[in-house]
């Protein structure tokens, strides 16, 4: 396993760990919690994982892919939602049949099988990278450096020493 994860590349990411064991893993993007959500950290329980740093990683560019999709596929606090059903209804004025539907997270991640979950995941990554010709930068560290940059360029409001120029170094990049 540890030489499949050094040959995709993924040592550039985030280091193998020989003391773990694999588990089931899942996202919780725990918008309950808006601290968590502004700051992109999502709840991935994998403690024991070799790969730990690795999905924790992913999950904060999956944190960063929800945010970029249109409003109302992403909540991130319940105070959002009556502007949201505000919009939705003035959309809808013209006599479109409307289905509202609802789910429990917890049901979903139950119900749902692997590889449904796995289609969706990369259906928003290709949703968010869509019209994007920069790289997502991912901070290993610290509260700020999620988001899109031009390639080559500074994130807003940074320097020329803030653009990452070796992966695996403090800031993964992801073309």
């Amino acid at each position: 396993m540890r030489l499949q994860y050094k040959a995709a590349g993924l040592d550039t990411v985030a280091t193998f760990r020989l003391d773990g064991t694999f588990g089931v893993l899942y996202l919780s993007l725990k918008h309950k919690d808006e601290t968590l959500c502004s700051k992109r950290r999502p709840v991935v329980p994998c403690f024991n994982a070799p790969d730990r740093m690795l999905q924790n990683r992913v999950g904060r560019a999956l944190c960063f892919f929800f945010t970029q999709l249109a409003g109302h596929f992403n909540v991130a606090a319940t105070h959002e939602i009556a502007g949201g059903i505000h919009r939705f209804n003035e959309t809808i004025e013209g006599g479109d049949t409307v289905m509202a539907v609802g789910f429990d997270v917890k049901e979903m991640y139950v119900r749902l099988k692997p590889d449904v979950v796995q289609a969706a995941a990369e259906w928003v990554v290709m949703q968010a990278m869509e019209g994007h010709d920069g790289v997502l930068l991912v901070n290993t560290r610290g509260r700020k450096g999620v988001g899109w940059y031009e390639a080559g360029t500074p994130p807003a409001g940074g320097s020329e020493n803030d653009v990452p120029t070796n992966p695996g170094g403090g800031d993964e990049v992801y073309p």
